[in-house]
């Protein structure tokens, strides 16, 4: 007999999962079963956290929803960190909760909560699945999850309902799109005020990445001459490389970013959303035209001269319908703005610090490469210093900006990108919840090369508790003088405290096509001058 856990297994097969992340249990083993006679990899993972975090990034890899699976009660708990990743990361995602039989629902139950309350300020929609409404709940869960701006969506699966036999289903009716964000939006505002700007300045972030606006921006920014700024998700949208290309605001040295844009008396933000940082945050003394696919969200409404709501291809398209405009910038003295800035995120230090990690790694990286970074002191060298960013192959949290991101992101994306060498950098205090998925990794296969910076803290609290003047506390993650582990659930972990050391550990991981660690021991003093 079918069940609707084989009606929801075909309905996540035709719409092109091949892989479902999370831990089975008692009340959801009617879907897992259905998932392996589908032909869907389920993908046991050591933590619910994790299966969110990897559905993310398959999400932002595939374009279409990730999926991942978890049971009730604390599973479905653990899970809401991974979800809220995909939901303040706009990337799209379906949650799979179990639920008990709904005789007992509402009632005092082991593990019961009502996951719908839990998951409701993380999700696009929160909806149950009832009988002869499967097909109708996955298709709205998937067009809600994916529909401009992506995020996370929820369904919770009554044990009953996926183990009872398939009754007539709903017929789902796709709705009418929006076309009110396809249509051709109206910048003739945008250009008249451009026309009277003389130092304008464009800021870029997570949708100009999402939405691949990248070849039409750089092609925008050229045709004006227009320096560009971003956040660290939309860092690769306009090469990092481009002489236009200034850096990103709110990391190392950033004062440095913003020393370059003070003359600045126009700021257009092109596909920004402030879930990253808000404009304020970093702003010069100017106007800004916002034109994004949700308004504007600012302090001071004053300083917004204008804004454009719309798909954000039709807006990077009409844009480039502008004619050329020229401004003040000079392009010499841009250039050795930027040098300097690349000068002084390498500080002059005799110990083995996190910048010779990041320069030694993104040299030996071959082309085909994915890099995923975890939240942390070192998220703000990498954001700044790393030159070959590009969609698909810049892995990181920022509008959620969750610590133990990294490791299941690196393993999602040696999933679905099994061609490419595939790089982790974390913390050892993000690698500590996370260090669990190293058993997953043995399983997989997966040939990721996790690197751990090892100083033993928290460091970005460091650095936080010293521009406080608070007398370190709560940071120090184990002692150092403690000898290092040489594997992880079976993983080999290699431990370097040179720069040659490092080098050589890094050629002999690349050339191998296993999974390894290599726990760099890093001097975290620099971080103190860099943030």
């Amino acid at each position: 007999m079918r069940t609707n856990a084989d009606l929801l297994a075909d309905a996540l097969y035709r719409r092109g999962v091949r892989h479902v992340y999370g831990i089975p249990s008692g009340e959801n083993l009617a879907v897992v079963d259905a998932l392996r006679r589908r032909g869907i990899s389920f993908v046991l993972v050591s933590n619910e956290a994790s299966a969110g975090f990897m559905a993310d990034v398959e999400g932002r890899l595939m374009g279409r929803p990730g999926v991942c699976l978890s049971t009730l009660g604390p599973g479905a708990c653990n899970m809401t960190t991974g979800v809220g990743n995909a939901f303040l990361d706009r990337s799209p995602l379906v949650a799979l909760t179990a639920q008990v039989r709904r005789a007992l629902h509402g009632r005092v139950n082991q593990m019961h909560v009502e996951h719908r309350l839990l998951y409701s300020p993380i999700t696009k929609w929160s909806g149950v699945i009832t009988p002869g409404a499967v097909e109708w709940a996955m298709a709205r869960a998937f067009r809600l999850a994916a529909e401009e701006i992506p995020g996370a969506v929820h369904l919770d699966m009554p044990q009953d309902v996926m183990e009872g036999p398939i009754v007539a289903e709903t017929i789902y009716e796709e709705p009418i799109t929006r076309d009110d964000l396809r249509a051709s939006p109206d910048v003739g505002v945008v250009e008249e005020i451009l026309r009277k700007a003389r130092y304008p300045v464009m800021a870029v972030g997570i949708t100009a990445m999402r939405g691949g606006l990248g070849a039409g921006l750089t092609v925008f920014a050229e045709r004006h001459g227009i320096p560009v700024v971003s956040t660290v998700m939309g860092k690769g949208s306009i090469p990092s490389t481009h002489p236009l290309f200034v850096g990103v605001v709110g990391r190392a040295r950033s004062g440095l970013v913003y020393d370059t844009i003070a003359q600045a008396d126009l700021v257009l933000g092109v596909g920004y959303d402030p879930v990253e940082i808000n404009y304020e945050a970093w702003m010069p003394r100017a106007p800004l035209v916002h034109m994004d696919s949700r308004p504007v969200d600012i302090d001071d409404m004053q300083k917004v001269k204008a804004q454009v709501v719309s798909h954000p291809s039709a807006l990077v398209k009409a844009l480039n319908n502008i004619p050329p405009i020229s401004n003040g910038w000079d392009h010499t003295t841009l250039a050795g703005a930027k040098e300097k800035l690349r000068s002084a995120l390498r500080p002059r230090v005799d110990d083995f610090s996190p910048h010779h990690v990041v320069d030694i790694l993104e040299e030996m990286l071959p082309e085909e490469h994915v890099l995923s970074f975890d939240v942390g002191a070192h998220t703000h060298l990498i954001a700044q210093m790393w030159e070959r960013a590009a969609p698909g192959r810049f892995l990181v949290s920022n509008g959620w900006s969750s610590m133990g991101f990294a490791v299941p992101a690196a393993i999602a994306a040696q999933l679905h990108r099994p061609n490419s060498r595939v790089a982790c950098i974390t913390g050892d205090g993000g690698f500590l919840m996370m260090a669990g998925e190293m058993a997953t990794v043995g399983r997989l296969g997966t040939p990721v090369v996790f690197i751990v910076l090892v100083d033993g803290d928290l460091s970005l609290i460091a650095v936080r508790e010293r521009k406080r003047r608070i007398e370190p506390y709560g940071i120090h993650l184990f002692d150092r003088r403690r000898p290092l582990a040489d594997s992880v659930f079976g993983v080999p972990a290699r431990i370097v405290t040179t720069e040659t050391c490092f080098r050589k550990a890094l050629g002999e991981a690349l050339e191998s096509r296993a999974p390894c660690i290599i726990k760099a021991v890093v001097d975290p003093s620099e971080y103190y001058e860099l943030l």
